[in-house]
């Protein structure tokens, strides 16, 4: 049986046809019936990316919706047919010092993580995906909730929970997220309403386009800053916003945390934070058991997804989908359907 795939070569991605993927030991092969696309995919796409990817030609794409197809020996607790999830970090033990960690068909984590590149160079850009065992999860109770477009940005979900619950959240508490209206910060005001903070605080540049969060709850407050005396403070933004965070940082209240899922491009001035005990800490992705969680609060109607506006492409219109998914509004994203 032959897949359909699209293959980096140079500047734009092209679609081709080759066999598909046979499970080895501990391996399953997943139909591809949704995959994410990730704004920062295009910028894996030039030859002269900063990012460490695969050999070229590789098939880009993350987290994906699918239907198990195929189990190697000692594979997935699962069964063919089964619905599932699909998890692109490959962790192959890393400690942050030794081991190796990468996403498959993206880039790598840790360094020297070529030859776990090559292993797992082929992304979800394609109808079917050839991944470890253990990243795939049931969605079966998610489905009848929300269709496999919108399930496909499950691992944004997955690293605004994560970031969430290393800031010691907990119901009632005031929650303000920096760079609000990208992919990552409206799942993160999205969990933190549906957890139960008391106040969620949607904070960027552009408060006129963070408008599309009061889809939501109108009780959303929109800013420019964090509120003074906020409790927890979740920073999505990267790049030139060293500003904001270190404002964020002398606005929180006393035993505050402020927790980083993506790094300014310039140190940090950390002034204050010894007195006023306050927590700075980072967040990377999620515990293999986090989409299992999120699905059940999908299933159990704590999670809506139901706000969320899937834009979907066929895979011979990658390259549309990519420039789309550069500039999406707040709960928009772009979706791949194979």
């Amino acid at each position: 049986m032959r897949r359909a795939e699209t293959t980096v070569t140079d500047h734009l991605l092209q679609t081709v046809e080759r066999e598909t993927p046979k499970p080895g030991p501990g391996e399953v092969v997943v139909e591809i019936a949704a995959s994410y696309v990730a704004p920062f995919l295009n910028d894996l796409i030039p030859p002269d990316t900063a990012f460490v990817t695969p050999e070229r030609p590789f098939v880009p794409g993350s987290d994906a919706i699918g239907r198990l197809v195929e189990i190697g020996p000692g594979g997935a607790n699962l069964s063919v047919g089964d619905m599932v999830f699909v998890d692109c970090l490959v962790d192959d033990r890393w400690d942050g010092h030794e081991g190796h960690a990468a996403f498959t068909g993206n880039f790598a984590v840790s360094n020297d993580a070529t030859g776990l590149l090559a292993d797992w160079r082929d992304g979800t850009f394609a109808t079917h995906i050839r991944v470890p065992a253990s990243n795939v999860t049931s969605v079966a109770p998610a489905l009848p909730h929300a269709p496999a477009a919108s399930l496909c940005r499950l691992g944004w979900f997955g690293t605004a929970l994560s970031a969430l619950r290393n800031g010691g959240f907990a119901p009632g508490m005031t929650v303000a997220v920096i760079g609000a209206s990208g992919q990552v910060g409206s799942s993160a005001i999205m969990l933190a309403h549906a957890l139960g903070a008391t106040q969620v605080t949607a904070v960027g540049r552009d408060v006129a386009r963070m408008a599309p969060l009061l889809a939501i709850d109108p009780s959303i407050q929109l800013a420019y800053g964090v509120p003074v005396g906020c409790e927890l403070v979740i920073s999505t933004s990267d790049g030139d916003c060293g500003a904001m965070v270190e404002d964020a940082l002398s606005r929180l209240a006393r035993r505050g945390t402020l927790v980083l899922v993506a790094s300014p491009n310039s140190p940090l001035s950390v002034s204050g934070i010894v007195l006023r005990e306050v927590t700075l800490r980072g967040s990377f992705w999620f515990p293999p058991d986090m989409p299992g969680e999120l699905v059940a609060m999908i299933a159990d109607g704590t999670l809506d997804l139901s706000v969320l506006t899937a834009h979907t492409f066929p895979l011979d219109e990658v390259n549309a989908a990519l420039d789309a998914a550069r500039d999406m509004p707040p709960l928009h994203h772009v979706a791949l359907i194979p």
